[in-house]
């Protein structure tokens, strides 16, 4: 009893770091501005009200809704601190927002709260260029104008995007042709080392490049014409876990074309991640899991941080302790298996797995250090 009971009080003062790839500045945005008047600013506000709700919600629908929009016209009444700053020449409006209030008002709108920890995504691009004569993987340390697209674009969602290195290891496992056909299973393989959640892969050119080179042809000037001179085609193959989306995005500039895909990877991301309010049940469900491979006081401070942070979570109470084993009580947000996939996340807390390397069918799990 004096054991647990000195546990308890340094659970209560503890503070250690967690897994690295916690998303950042989910109550943060920066956005375009004209001047600095008044009138601009006012807009700026809201626009950056407006891109914290969907990365705090996951879901671009929060917009529409009516409650929303009101809260949005009142967007001072949420700012916390503001400040301007020049980007190549260009003024931008940096806003960051109370998250107590955003989280309030996203719950009482009845749309989910997606937590900071959220899945990586290793985007697998590959690019045609402009003269249509080569095709290019692009790399961590590309300087390519889709890449940095893709960074902005998933800053402004809230989500992780990181491109593989093209190392020797990487390129003993993949060639262009294998990212330019979307070949997802050797994908999938290649990407392992990166220990992401998902794996995303695409091909961006000239919409009339492809045709040419399947039709075997010259394209006519006419169907050039038609399609805009400058037509861009973006196809585009998600996996995640054991489910693969796919699409094709086309317009007169590639730029937009890169954001739509992002907007499309957060929000199948945010689908599966994102935990909602209990389905409007009106009551907390609570369940109680073991966790074993507690061997001294400080990985039981861990092991109830990491339980407290993970956003499926509401509570976390800790009811027994026997040898290396602790019982929790968790008060949860959503339902078991929102919580079950929340933890999939987590890196340190794992679920039990049998002889054959099964997931055990009761709720016990295994601290990894």
């Amino acid at each position: 009893m004096r054991f647990f009971q000195a546990v308890l009080v340094v659970i209560c003062l503890a503070s250690l770091p967690l897994r690295a790839d916690m998303v950042t500045g989910l109550y943060e945005a920066e956005t375009v501005i004209s001047s600095q008047s008044s009138a601009a600013q006012t807009r700026a506000m809201r626009e950056g009200m407006s891109q914290v709700l969907v990365k705090v919600s996951g879901d671009p629908n929060i917009l529409q809704n009516r409650e929303i929009k009101a809260q949005i016209q009142k967007a001072n009444d949420y700012l916390l601190q503001f400040n301007f700053g020049m980007d190549e020449g260009v003024l931008k409006f940096q806003s960051s927002f109370d998250k107590n209030k955003v989280d309030n008002i996203v719950k009482s709108a009845g749309f989910p709260i997606w937590g900071a920890r959220r899945p990586s995504t290793l985007f697998w691009l590959a690019v045609e260029t402009d003269s249509n004569t080569e095709r290019f993987i692009v790399s961590e340390f590309s300087e390519a104008t889709a890449k940095s697209s893709a960074i902005q674009a998933a800053n402004r969602r809230g989500v992780t995007i990181d491109f593989p290195l093209l190392d020797l290891n990487d390129l003993d496992k993949v060639h262009v042709v294998d990212v330019w056909g979307r070949f997802m299973d050797n994908l999938s393989d290649a990407s392992e080392r990166y220990d992401v959640e998902s794996v995303l892969a695409a091909r961006l050119y000239k919409a009339a490049s492809l045709l040419q080179e399947e039709a075997g042809i010259d394209v006519p000037e006419l169907l050039k014409v038609e399609q805009g001179q400058s037509s861009w085609q973006l196809d585009w193959s998600l996996r995640i876990f054991d489910q693969t989306y796919e699409g094709t995005y086309s317009g007169s500039l590639a730029e937009p074309l890169i954001n739509d895909l992002v907007d499309q990877v957060a929000n199948q991301l945010a689908s599966r991640f994102a935990i909602g309010l209990n389905n409007g049940n009106g009551f907390n469900e609570t369940i109680d899991i073991k966790v074993l491979g507690l061997g001294n006081m400080r990985e039981l401070v861990k092991a109830t941080t990491v339980l407290k942070s993970v956003a499926a979570i509401s509570d976390v109470a800790m009811v027994a302790v026997h040898d290396d084993v602790a019982t929790f009580k968790l008060t949860l947000l959503g339902s078991e298996q929102d919580f079950l996939t929340a933890l999939s996340l987590e890196r340190s807390i794992v679920r039990r797995r049998d002889q054959f390397n099964q997931p055990v069918q009761s709720l016990e799990f295994v601290l990894e250090n």
